[in-house]
């Protein structure tokens, strides 16, 4: 569905919303595996679409059920510094507005 939506942000293509846009992705998945997989899939489809997806700006947590079974994840010390590190370069990329 994620796919779909970032599709139609494309639209017209060569000119869509996201059109030279620094992306980033965060992924979360109860299984292994299921994160790492949509993670790519959105890399795709957002470079696809025009955006530039930040080479080391993404996040994938498999087994979300048991890491943050009893810990909230703002509260989770590896996630939350990976985060950080993501909205950190997502700010460096961004370039500023000509008025």
């Amino acid at each position: 569905m994620l796919n779909n939506a970032i599709d139609w942000l494309s639209r017209p293509f060569g000119a869509g919303a996201v059109k030279d846009l620094p992306a980033a992705v965060v992924s979360a998945s109860p299984s292994g595996y299921g994160a790492q997989w949509a993670n790519g899939d959105a890399q795709k489809a957002l470079g696809v679409a025009g955006a530039k997806v930040l080479e080391n700006a993404s996040i994938t947590v498999g087994g979300r059920f048991e890491i943050f079974a009893e810990t909230h994840p703002k509260d989770h010390a590896e996630t939350a510094a990976e985060l950080t590190g993501v909205v950190s370069a997502l700010a460096a990329a961004v370039q500023p507005v000509a008025a």
